[in-house]
C-alpha cells in the first residue's frame, strides 16, 4: 500500500514547461507595470519564443537538440526580462502586492535552479516544480542506491506461481 500525499491539483512538471510558466508570468507583470507608468515595455523575444514553444508543445516526439536549444533560449529569455523587471522597479517607485515579491524571488529560484541543471546536469536539492504553488517538491520513490523490485499480483495465475518476483 502506497501511503504518499500529493497534490492533485498540478500538471505533469517538466523543465520547459516551468521555465516557460516563469517566463510567460514575468513577462505579463513587466507589461502590466509599464502600461500602469506609461513608459516603452522594453524590447524582448518573447512573442517569437512564445511561437516556438507553442510549436514544440505540440510536437509529439520531443528531441533532445529541440529539448536543450528550447531550455536555453527560455534560460535566457528569463534572464533578460528578470533584469529588465529589476530595472524598472529600481528606476521607479510602485507598490505591489506581497505575491507579486514572492513570486519574483520563486522565478529567481527556478532560474537558478533550472540553469545549474542545465549547465551541471545535476539535480538541485528542494527543486521548485511550480511558481504557484512553490511549496510543491518532486516525489522521489524508493531507495536510488537499492535495485527495484516489482512484484507482481496475487492472483490465482499460473505465471505467479513460476515467477512470484523480477528484479530488474
Amino acid at each position: 500500500m502506497d501511503a504518499t500525499a500529493y497534490e492533485s491539483e498540478v500538471r505533469y512538471p517538466t523543465d520547459q514547461k516551468l521555465l516557460w510558466e516563469s517566463v510567460d508570468w514575468s513577462y505579463s507583470q513587466m507589461r502590466k507595470i509599464c502600461n500602469n507608468l506609461n513608459i516603452k515595455i522594453p524590447r524582448t523575444k518573447y512573442l517569437k519564443w512564445k511561437r516556438r514553444n507553442l510549436d514544440y508543445s505540440k510536437m509529439r516526439r520531443k528531441t533532445k537538440s529541440k529539448r536543450k536549444s528550447l531550455t536555453r533560449a527560455l534560460l535566457h529569455l528569463l534572464n533578460k526580462i528578470n533584469t529588465e523587471l529589476d530595472k524598472i522597479e529600481l528606476q521607479y517607485s510602485f507598490e505591489m502586492p506581497e505575491l507579486y515579491d514572492v513570486r519574483r524571488e520563486t522565478i529567481s529560484k527556478i532560474y537558478e535552479q533550472q540553469k545549474h541543471l542545465f549547465t551541471t546536469g545535476e539535480y538541485p536539492k528542494n527543486r521548485i516544480v511550480s511558481i504557484s504553488k512553490n511549496y510543491l517538491r518532486p516525489i522521489v520513490r524508493g531507495n536510488k542506491k537499492s535495485r527495484i523490485w516489482c512484484k507482481s499480483k496475487q492472483t490465482s495465475n499460473r505465471w505467479n506461481k513460476l515467477y512470484p518476483a523480477y528484479k530488474f
